[in-house]
């Protein structure tokens, strides 16, 4: 016959975190493997007699770290873009805030005005503090995250003794952070990195996706050397900037320095000049055989003014789909263009919007 071990911990109402206020967060915790991971186990409290018990694990003999801990568990996130809110009256420091995530996330941005405030965890030590302008979560503020995988967030929760009220840190008082009407299509793309080009501090970078100035920034020093960091802003329906694979044209004091292809899933690190990786081609319109293209039927191919750009990987070429405010349609079929392009054989638009083109 098996029998369920237990372990219980005796805890001093003094302890909790806000004393009674965050009693209700408090779990009991095993680590199997000395804490490098850690799982939250169902944990029965009596607030009465401050006493939490847990079940054992049966795995290994249950042998490893117990701890008990009050931690704020959230709502799952899931991968690519997922609001934040921030609930705990307390202000803690990045990557600290969100150290229950592990590697699983790579940018953070809060809107500040009209400006985005960024952590992003894949920068490098050397630009930390030049990309790295959001430096904490705060009570009452609202972030993006995005997450590379689905993961639960656990939020720490503040000491009894701990200030109630944020001490400080990346919005001024009164900025507007609220994303409650902010679409996640509307975050920024970022670029940062060295200036290995005739350059000095204070020269402007434009940024432009279809001769539309998506973005600038200024040349700027960092010991000996010359960087830049750079935002690209989202198209907004309007405005035919970013969308994940349009190609942005860069040019530095007026002169071209590459391109880059807009991508907002994480900070990126792009030395000047950039070498340009994307050919172009201007596809012609091919309608379907059977049918012409009329009002209520799009053609079911690209359109002349429609730019793609490919980029060479083994074995196959990967077409990004860039829509004109002109010539918006969106459901393309399989067609054939092997008379203009008698390279390639069969064209076809996977899930993600992308034409793959098989040899």
């Amino acid at each position: 016959r098996n029998f369920s071990r237990t372990i219980s911990f005796e805890y001093l109402q003094s302890a909790v975190p806000s004393g009674r206020t965050y009693e209700h967060t408090l779990r009991v915790y095993y680590s199997p493997d000395e804490g490098a991971t850690w799982t939250a186990l169902a944990t029965e409290l009596n607030t009465t007699r401050n006493l939490a018990t847990a079940v054992v694990p049966s795995a290994g003999e249950g042998e490893g770290l117990y701890v008990l801990a009050a931690t704020l568990q959230m709502p799952a996130l899931e991968t690519g873009w997922n609001q934040l809110a921030y609930p705990v009256p307390f202000t803690r420091t990045l990557p600290l805030a969100v150290d229950s995530l592990g590697d699983k996330y790579t940018s953070i941005y809060q809107q500040n005005g009209e400006t985005w405030l960024l952590y992003d965890r894949t920068v490098p030590a050397e630009y930390d503090t030049a990309v790295n302008s959001l430096r904490y979560l705060e009570f009452g503020y609202s972030y993006w995250v995005y997450a590379t995988e689905p993961v639960t967030p656990y939020l720490g929760l503040p000491s009894s003794d701990a200030p109630r009220v944020p001490s400080g840190g990346n919005a001024p008082v009164g900025a507007s952070t609220s994303l409650a009407a902010t679409p996640h299509r509307g975050l920024p793309a970022t670029y940062y990195g060295p200036v290995l080009t005739n350059a000095t501090a204070g020269d402007l970078l434009e940024a432009r996706i279809g001769g539309e100035v998506c973005g600038t920034a200024v040349v700027q020093t960092q010991g000996e050397d010359l960087i830049y960091v750079l935002q690209v802003v989202a198209d907004d329906g309007m405005n035919g900037c970013g969308v994940t694979g349009r190609v942005v044209a860069l040019t530095l004091h007026g002169r071209g320095v590459g391109s880059v292809v807009w991508n907002n899933s994480q900070a990126n690190l792009q030395p000047l000049p950039a070498e340009t990786t994307q050919n172009i081609y201007y596809l012609p319109l091919v309608t379907h055989p059977q049918t012409q293209a009329t009002a209520s039927t799009p053609p079911l191919a690209v359109a002349p003014d429609r730019l793609v750009s490919s980029e060479e990987i083994p074995h196959r070429k990967k077409f990004f789909l860039h829509r004109n405010p002109s010539n918006s349609y969106e459901e393309f079929d399989q067609f054939l263009i092997g008379i203009f392009a008698p390279l390639f054989r069969t064209y076809a638009q996977d899930a993600k919007h992308q034409l793959v083109v098989l040899r």
